[in-house]
């Protein structure tokens, strides 16, 4: 990988990062107050679009 490929991939990750604590703080902020079923499934389902997030982001960094 070159050096320009890295550098897109760092600043996406870092991004990725960045909206993802976003993300999950306004979950636990919403959720404070739910039951422990309710905050189990939002947690799965936030996992699940950031996994598909994360490998998009790879991919379109690496791929533009």
């Amino acid at each position: 990988m070159d050096k320009i490929s890295l550098k897109k991939l760092r600043e996406a990750s870092i991004a990725e990062f960045e909206e993802a604590n976003v993300v999950w703080q306004a979950v636990w902020a919403a959720l404070a107050e739910s039951s422990t079923e309710t905050v189990t499934a939002v947690s799965q389902a936030v996992e699940a679009t950031l996994a598909k997030a994360s490998t998009q982001v790879a991919l379109n960094a690496v791929c533009p």
